[in-house]
């Protein structure tokens, strides 16, 4: 017999079932892919289970007897085969991480890759923990779930703001035994593996074309003991899964009911899509014969269950219905199963569709080719080897550690690492540690410096976690750097240059520090975690008055302005202030003194009798004896709020703002506008009073 190089000229495949092997040899002519032959062989025992080899020796005994048949066929040895997993061999966990973030940065996509790769080395973890052989596995996907910013749902985190990410996955891995099955019985047979992949992304590659990938799309390949899921999403494979329940139980049930052995039921089952009677014998030898619509009518439970089940995880691991649901395998077939479905999932019924062969593009199948929805996944094997001119696995090194990897997707730098075993907190950059302190019982955040994000290098070059990478690439990680931690002093929270000027001596307007209850005067010291300052902060004119305990004054210039007591302070401002009897001097003198001071006095005052005014012609008495003890200055009346009041002034000038000393009105509390007219106008508190003024003051 003769050997041909078939990776160039024909495609030979193998679908290494459960219940069967299917063998294709095709070639593509003029784009088109043409079927030459192809051999379906049933295993004799139960050599395989949930699509993993368990009986070597038995299920090389078959593949050889199809590539034989195939070689017979087409004159020619046949040296190397494309294969792939089963889809019911992917183990899939569902998993969530956290991590604490900084608060004050946004979210970007490091941070979510990092934390998609700890959930991922967790559900990793968690499947070798549950696997008492300690087998390897491959990572070939993952789904996310949902994500979680500070307990509260969010659907794309990027640009947010917290303290605390979460997020839920489904990761889907292939156990390493179940690869290294399939190449030893391939081994065995003699042929070079020269391409693998997966069944679902083989089924989608015949059945889902790619203007429809980018749709939510389940397909489902049902077997007979498993009902394989694959979702697509945006172009890609988002999620595997997979049922225990398929065609078999189908088939438990028309052979419970109707007492037969499980081969002549199975054929029932199959016969039940082709038509309208069945007839068949019973394990007692009794000939039956019934409609199929009361065949179906008496198993509609069992379907029902199936559909329930491949509805449950499409919708557990899609997080809602699919736009369109297609299906494929030999169980597909069975009636009422897609309505099921459909009603299930809540679609129309032609949104949930079986797919055959003679749904493909630009195929032209053989005579013996199997033409119904069992044959779309070893065609879609074929099609992916044309389209993948590569290893199945690569190797690369991350860092010192070489790591091999299972090409069933686009493989980037974010993947190496997960199978590296990379801690991805090292990824982020992370602030140094903060600082709180209690500023007069006001929690402040003092943070640290930030960090300095990891650096990532492919074969020397500057990357980042989603470059692609190939066989033999090397991988060099610098971890994040941490930044330095908060470090504060008492003088950089408190300003001791914050003082003002009154009568031009420095007074600082920070006074009665305490830090964590004992006062202090040094304000140099280094802060500390939890410190708790408390100070007195003088904002006013009055408080600056109050705490240097100045009494009573006459005027208040602030930087050489007339101000009031609740004039503001600003840092830097001068105060001066004056009063009444500053620098004279009281003592006691006798009644001689009195009456001749009181003389002295009133010579400097003019009396208007018509209008009983009396005019200040100086404002402050002088004389020989100093200040008097008392010294009297005329009444006046006013008119305030329509009532005549009488004013008896203790200086030689009332000002405006003065008549809140002799009127009985709360300005502590507001009950309105505030509405102050002098003699019909605007008042200005430090315009004069005069005898006969009219003054309004009340809450409008």
């Amino acid at each position: 017999m003769n050997t041909i190089d078939n990776q160039n000229k024909i495609f030979f495949c193998l679908d290494i079932g459960t219940r069967s092997i299917m063998g294709i040899v095709a070639e593509f002519i003029d784009d088109k892919l043409n079927i030459i032959h192809s051999v379906t062989e049933f295993h004799k025992d139960r050599v395989m289970l949930d699509g993993q080899i368990h009986d070597i020796e038995g299920v090389t005994k078959i593949a050889r007897l199809v590539k034989e048949k195939l070689e017979f066929e087409i004159g020619y040895e046949l040296k190397e085969v494309s294969i792939a997993a089963a889809g019911r061999s992917l183990k899939t966990i569902r998993t969530d991480s956290s991590i604490k973030i900084e608060p004050d940065v946004p979210v970007d996509k490091h941070i979510l890759k990092s934390l998609e790769i700890e959930a991922i080395q967790k559900a990793r973890q968690i499947l070798v923990q549950q696997d008492e052989n300690n087998h390897n596995y491959y990572n070939v996907g993952h789904t996310v779930i949902n994500y979680m910013l500070d307990n509260s749902m969010i659907i794309n985190p990027l640009g947010h703001k917290g303290s605390n990410l979460y997020i839920e996955i489904i990761a889907t891995f292939l156990p390493q035994i179940v690869v290294d099955g399939l190449y030893k019985v391939m081994d065995n047979i003699g042929l070079d593996v020269g391409f693998m992949t997966l069944e679902p992304i083989a089924a989608i590659e015949a059945a889902v074309p790619n203007n429809i990938r980018l749709l939510n799309v389940a397909l489902v390949d049902i077997g007979a003991g498993t009902s394989d899921i694959a979702i697509t999403k945006d172009g890609t494979i988002a999620a595997y899964a997979m049922t225990s329940t398929a065609g078999d139980e189908i088939t438990e049930m028309l052979a419970k009911t109707y007492l037969l052995d499980f081969d002549t039921a199975e054929a029932v089952k199959c016969n039940l899509c082709n038509s309208s009677e069945q007839s068949f014998n019973d394990i007692l030898g009794i000939n039956q014969s019934m409609s199929s619509a009361d065949i179906l009518d008496t198993i509609e439970p069992s379907i029902e269950s199936v559909a329930s089940e491949i509805a449950e995880n499409i919708i557990k691991h899609n997080g809602k219905s699919p736009s369109a649901v297609f299906l494929i395998g030999g169980a597909s077939q069975i009636p009422r199963l897609n309505n099921f479905i459909a009603s299930k999932l809540e679609l129309p019924k032609e949104r949930v569709a079986m797919k055959t062969i003679e749904a493909i593009p630009n195929l032209i199948a053989s005579k013996g080719m199997v033409n119904g929805p069992e044959g779309v996944t070893p065609i879609g094997i074929i099609l992916c080897t044309s389209k993948n001119k590569r290893n199945d696995f690569i190797e690369v090194r991350v860092n010192d550690s070489k790591v091999k990897m299972f090409r069933s997707k686009k493989l980037k730098i974010s993947d190496a690492i997960i199978l590296a075993g990379f801690d991805p907190i090292d990824l982020i950059p992370r602030k140094g540690k903060s600082l709180k302190i209690y500023v007069n019982n006001t929690e402040k955040l003092i943070t640290g410096e930030y960090g300095k994000e990891a650096n990532i290098f492919l074969n020397g070059k500057i990357a980042n976690l989603d470059s692609d990478i190939n066989d033999g690439d090397s991988i060099i990680i610098d971890p994040a750097i941490q930044g330095k931690n908060a470090k504060i002093y008492l003088n950089q929270i408190l300003d001791e240059k914050d003082v003002v000027y009154l009568k031009k001596e420095p007074k600082n307007r920070i006074v009665d520090v305490t830090l964590n209850g004992q006062s202090i005067d040094a304000w140099d010291c280094e802060l500390n975690d939890n410190d708790k300052i408390d100070y007195k902060y003088l904002y006013s004119v009055k408080d600056l008055f109050d705490y240097y305990n100045i009494g009573e004054i006459d005027s208040i210039l602030v930087n050489d302005k007339l101000s009031e007591l609740t004039s503001p302070l600003v840092s830097g401002c001068e105060i001066d202030f004056t009063n009444e009897y500053e620098n004279l001097q009281a003592y006691d003198i006798d009644e001689e003194e009195l009456e001749e001071t009181k003389e002295n006095y009133f010579e400097n005052f003019t009396i208007d009798i018509k209008s009983d005014n009396i005019t200040d012609q100086h404002n402050k008495v002088y004389n020989d004896i100093g200040q008097t003890r008392d010294l009297v200055y005329s009444t006046f009346k006013i008119k305030y709020n329509d009532e005549l009041i009488e004013l008896e002034p203790k200086k030689s000038k009332l000002l405006f703002i003065d008549i809140f000393d002799y009127i009985d009105f709360d300005r502590t509390k507001a009950n309105g506008k505030l509405l102050l007219l002098h003699n019909g106008s605007q008042a200005d508190f430090m315009k004069e009073l005069k005898n006969g003024d009219e003054v309004v003051i009340k809450w409008i």
